[in-house]
């Protein structure tokens, strides 16, 4: 699955925004036998895996909620094979529309496969002393990749090469000067920035989080405003970089997952096409896609513009956030005769 994510931040890296996580309701975990206790134990612990990315919640695994699904595992599992590599590996595929509709009667969120893209600046002092910035071309790099992909992550790392080194350094990043890495960024196209550090102290390991948004505003004057400020400490690099990163998705998946409202709830949204029924088809592929929308209904076309009839299980304020994401979608405020503002959205092809 690791492949497939790599190819696909890659082919955003420069221009990225929100992008789709592929087999989102996929585990995979290591084991030691093919017998049917190593399955069963197998199937289990690949769901609390899926279940951690689908919620943005390490902890649910150990809630009641999550220990009742768990219990429950092969009633959602869909195939599973073993894969003969060393070590041996199981992947299971979890049923999405049986999973989901159980979690919506547990009241549990469900945080959809559009997700935010992050640029992450690292800075790691090591036991020598010597503090260095994370990149995929050092070890630290490959468990920084594995932890984000495990809990759902799209996350590039800089790359850390003259261009990056102009405009933003170690001490940037250790210092919490959040302007000059916001702008080094630009590059990378994401929708946030997080800044982290890790460093050893008294046998512990300490990490800093700062995560801001990914856009600069447009003056000379702008004050970045930290989204997301934590720390703590634990007991290894390893722990350190699982606790950072499942502070950044447990904050990814309150913004952004949707919890199944008392009522269901439908609201119309108007959307101008700068293209044909394709663009059309596009747009309602996208919407349904989306945790908190159930269906989308097409209920009125004058020329370009498309009015869609959304069923929701979460909310609309939901909805409007993930919209918010999608490259191909610009808000446009429109002031009517009587002088009210309405919102209405452009549906527009990718360069």
């Amino acid at each position: 699955m690791r492949a497939g994510l790599l190819i696909a931040l890659c082919l955003f890296s420069l221009s990225s925004y929100a992008v789709e996580f592929a087999d989102l309701y996929r585990g995979e975990v290591e084991v030691n036998e093919r017998d049917n206790a190593a399955r069963n134990a197998g199937v289990r612990s690949a769901l609390a895996k899926v279940l951690i990315r689908v919620t943005g919640d390490d902890a649910l695994p150990s809630s009641d909620a999550g220990k009742a699904l768990i219990r429950r595992a092969d009633s959602f599992m869909l195939t599973y094979a073993f894969q003969t590599t060393v070590p041996m590996t199981l992947s299971v595929s979890f049923d999405k529309a049986k999973l989901q509709q159980q979690m919506r009667q547990m009241g549990l969120p469900i945080w959809g496969a559009q997700r935010p893209t992050t640029i992450h600046w690292l800075a790691l002092e090591q036991q020598d002393g010597r503090t260095i910035l994370i990149n995929d071309a050092v070890e630290q790099g490959e468990l920084v990749a594995s932890e984000a992909e495990a809990r759902g992550l799209p996350q590039l790392l800089p790359l850390l090469d003259l261009e990056d080194s102009l405009k933003a350094n170690i001490n940037d990043v250790n210092g919490n000067f959040p302007k000059p890495v916001i702008e080094a960024s630009q590059r990378y196209g994401s929708d946030f920035v997080l800044m982290s550090s890790i460093y050893p102290e008294q046998g512990q390991w300490h990490y800093r989080i700062n995560l801001y948004s990914g856009t600069v505003a447009d003056s000379d004057f702008y004050i970045p405003r930290s989204l997301l400020h934590s720390d703590g400490q634990v007991a290894s690099v390893e722990l350190a970089v699982e606790a950072l990163l499942a502070e950044v998705a447990k904050y990814y998946a309150d913004r952004y997952a949707s919890v199944v409202s008392a009522e269901r709830q439908q609201t119309q949204l108007r959307f101008t096409l700068t293209g044909g029924v394709e663009q059309l088809v596009a747009l309602r592929g996208y919407l349904v896609s989306l945790a908190p929308v159930q269906a989308a209904h097409v209920v009125a076309i004058t020329g370009t513009q498309v009015d869609l009839e959304l069923d929701l299980v979460g909310g609309l304020e939901e909805v409007e956030q993930l919209l918010s994401l999608e490259r191909r979608i610009s808000k446009i405020e429109v002031v009517d005769q009587l002088q009210q503002r309405d919102v209405q959205y452009q549906w527009s092809d990718l360069d």
